[in-house]
Parts: C-alpha cells; sequence; structure tokens
C-alpha cells in the first residue's frame, strides 16, 4: 500500500516538473509580430504612423486634462502612468511596421515615461518629497526622449505634448447663452433748414393801359359833338 502512495506521489511530481518546464521549450517557433489580421504581411510605416498619431492624439488630450485638474499629486501621477502605459500597449498591437528603424527609440522612451509616472504616484502616496521630485524630473526626461524619438521617425502627434482640448462640452438640446454685447454708440443727426420759398413778382402795368384809351376816346366824341353843332341854316 505504501509503494503504491509513493509512485502516485512521484508521478505527481514528475507532471509539475514538465508543466513547469513546459513554457521553456526552446523547440516551439517564436510567433512573429505582424499587421493585421493573422497571417497578414508587416503593416506599411505610413499606416503604422497615421494609427499610433491617432493614439497619441487622444492619450495627449487625457493627459492635459488630468494636469489642468484639481487631482491630488499622486492620482494624476498614477492616471498619467495608466494612460500611457495604455499608449504603448495600443501602438505596440498596431503590429510591425515594414520600416521600423528608429522605432525601439520610441517605445523604449515611452517605458521610461510610465515607470516614472509610477514612481512618482508611489512617492506621492508615501509621502517621500525628494523621491517625488526625482521622479518628475525623470518623467519629464522620459517624455521629452520620447517626443525627439517620435518626430525623428515621423510621427506628428506622438511628437507632441500633452494639452487640453480647448472645446467646451455642451449638453445635448441646452441652449448656449449669448454673451452680452455694448451698444453701438448713436451718432446725433444735425436737422437740414428749408430752403427759402421764392420772392413774389410785381405786378405789372395792365391796367393804366386800359383807362388811357377810354380817356382819349371820350374826347373825341365830344369834338365831334361840337362840329355839328356849328352847321346851320344862315
Amino acid at each position: 500500500m505504501n509503494g503504491h502512495r509513493t509512485l502516485v506521489a512521484v508521478a505527481m511530481i514528475v507532471a509539475l516538473a514538465l508543466a513547469g518546464c513546459g513554457g521553456d521549450d526552446d523547440s516551439l517557433p517564436e510567433t512573429p509580430i505582424t499587421g493585421g489580421a493573422e497571417g497578414a504581411g508587416p503593416i506599411a510605416k505610413d499606416d503604422f504612423i497615421a494609427q499610433a498619431d491617432g493614439v497619441c492624439a487622444e492619450v495627449n488630450a487625457a493627459v492635459g486634462t488630468v494636469d489642468s485638474s484639481s487631482t491630488d499629486t499622486a492620482s494624476a501621477a498614477g492616471q498619467r502612468a495608466d494612460l500611457y502605459e495604455g499608449m504603448m500597449e495600443r501602438i505596440r498591437d498596431l503590429g510591425q511596421p515594414d520600416d521600423d528603424a528608429g522605432l525601439s527609440d520610441v517605445l523604449a522612451a515611452g517605458d521610461e515615461l510610465v515607470q516614472a509616472e509610477q514612481d512618482a504616484r508611489l512617492a506621492a502616496e508615501r509621502g517621500d518629497d525628494a523621491g517625488l521630485a526625482e521622479a518628475q524630473s525623470e518623467a519629464s526626461s522620459a517624455l521629452a526622449a520620447l517626443q525627439s524619438a517620435a518626430q525623428a521617425y515621423g510621427f506628428e502627434k506622438c511628437g507632441q505634448g500633452p494639452s487640453a482640448p480647448t472645446a467646451i462640452p455642451t449638453t445635448p438640446g441646452a441652449t448656449v447663452p449669448a454673451v452680452p454685447t455694448e451698444p453701438a454708440p448713436v451718432t446725433p443727426v444735425t436737422p437740414t433748414p428749408p430752403a427759402p420759398l421764392p420772392a413774389p413778382t410785381a405786378p405789372t402795368g395792365g391796367a393804366g393801359t386800359g383807362g388811357g384809351t377810354g380817356g382819349s376816346t371820350g374826347g373825341g366824341d365830344d369834338g365831334a359833338n361840337t362840329g355839328s353843332g356849328g352847321i346851320g341854316p344862315g
């Protein structure tokens, strides 16, 4: 009975040993890093840069929002560490570009940035001011190295620093109040004086002409009457 138990124990030990060594079997082929679907070739560098820049733009906006908020130091450092760690994972998941010269510098600088932000969070949680200052300095240097390496590789957004978005979010259906403006100054209008009326026209001499004609005619009649009275029978 004891011999049976011993054989069972040995079998279990061997099984565990084989299971533990299974991950270190050098005979297993390594899985190549490919872009896109399984079995596809490397991703084009231009496509890789365009997709990675989209990831970096999102993270830069998120980190900028964290930096401009009133979050405490430890929480802010932790959020930055998580954001940058997720950024590096998403960039690696895009696949291997067909031209990766200089890409390793970008990835290495990104990993250093993540580690520095994690160190800053731990130092802030412990109240270690000296350790926090050192970690923040390392994070600043790692971020500068990441931007420099990204620009050298051809990135645009990944070569820029974090910045909070400028757009103001609004609730759907809400009315944004208009900004009051000062009324424009009113310029007084000077009244224009009316034009003068034309002077009255003097009357003509028509009435005097009629009077003169009548007087002459009357005189003639008197003369005729006088002449007629001088003729008579002797």
